[in-house]
């Protein structure tokens, strides 16, 4: 895996609570300052996420929003691979579609 393969789904952007849940710890280790996510999240849905699943700011996301650079960065930090970090961002987004489909139900 040489980058973080989306399957575009949206759940992230679905469940931004869950997402950003433990960011202030990974922020504070990885030297980051500024966490706050920028856009409202009515009922955990980011407000940015259009009907099809897609990204209406993709181009100037916010950090959290982008896997590739917080691999970087992370692996940069503690000298990882990235491999091993998009392993366990693939594990997140797992867990979110599991969650949903479960609401689903």
């Amino acid at each position: 895996m040489k980058s973080f393969e989306c399957s575009s789904c949206g759940e992230c952007c679905k469940h931004v609570e869950d997402v950003l849940k433990n960011l202030p710890e990974t922020a504070y280790l990885i030297g980051i300052e500024n966490t706050k996510f920028p856009f409202t999240h009515k009922n955990g849905i980011c407000e940015k996420l259009s009907i099809d699943n897609r990204c209406t700011v993709y181009d100037s996301r916010p950090f959290i929003c982008n896997a590739e650079k917080m691999a970087t960065l992370i692996a940069e930090k503690f000298n990882l691979n990235k491999e091993s970090i998009y392993m366990q961002f693939k594990e997140i987004c797992n867990q979110l579609q599991h969650k949903s489909k479960s609401k689903n139900k």
